[in-house]
């Protein structure tokens, strides 16, 4: 970049700077292009599917979501070399996770407007729950030698209906391998079911909502 001019902003340097001058009009018109094609046209009707289903901030969450993978896709295909031929399967496994997500987001709030203690026994849930999962550790280094008895970690491992979903993200985001056929059908299936469960929960309590609300 030239020092002798106004340097501009990250989102208008990164289409423009990269190419030679009368490129960079062709440049940051397809990106502007881009943007909306994959942003302002899918994204309304798709959140506001979601509210209908659960609410506006379960849907409204799905745009973090997606950038975050979005970053990370980018940013895995420029610093792990290992990771260049598979981080595009963490895009449907991504998917699976959030219809996953929205099922159990559907059955609780729903649950919750019959039931109001449901949103006080999920925030004492929540704590415990995210320390099972193995986000911030793996499973094969379990601390205090857990990892030896087959049992606990079998436990942690498939009763946990985040956990396969999480390894079948993990691999091809990070590790530059296939996921498991087993936490793909395992994810497909929790999917399945954690979407009829919200459903069939709705569908019992929705005459009931605009009363309790």
């Amino acid at each position: 970049m030239r020092p002798d001019r106004e340097q501009p902003g990250r989102l208008v340097a990164v289409p423009e700077e990269p190419y030679l001058p009368l490129e960079r009009a062709t440049a940051v018109g397809l990106s502007v292009l881009t943007m909306h094609f994959l942003g302002d046209i899918p994204s309304p009707p798709l959140i506001g599917a979601i509210s209908d289903r659960s609410s506006l901030q379960q849907g409204v969450l799905i745009v973090p979501v997606a950038v975050l993978l979005a970053g990370l896709i980018v940013v895995n295909a420029i610093v792990l070399d290992r990771t260049r031929d598979t981080v595009l399967l963490s895009i449907p496994v991504a998917a699976g996770i959030v219809v996953l997500v929205c099922g159990m987001a559907l059955a609780v709030a729903s649950a919750n407007v019959v039931f109001r203690d449901v949103e006080h026994l999920l925030a004492a849930l929540l704590l415990p729950w995210f320390f099972l999962t193995p986000i911030l550790y793996s499973l094969e280094e379990l601390p205090g030698g857990l990892e030896d008895y087959d049992v606990v970690v079998d436990l942690l491992r498939w009763a946990n209906p985040l956990t396969p979903p999480l390894y079948a993200l993990r691999d091809p985001l990070f590790y530059g391998q296939v996921p498991a056929a087993g936490d793909v059908v395992y994810l497909v299936v929790a999917a399945v079911v954690s979407l009829g469960v919200g459903a069939l929960v709705f569908t019992r309590v929705d005459d009931r909502i605009a009363v309790e609300l």
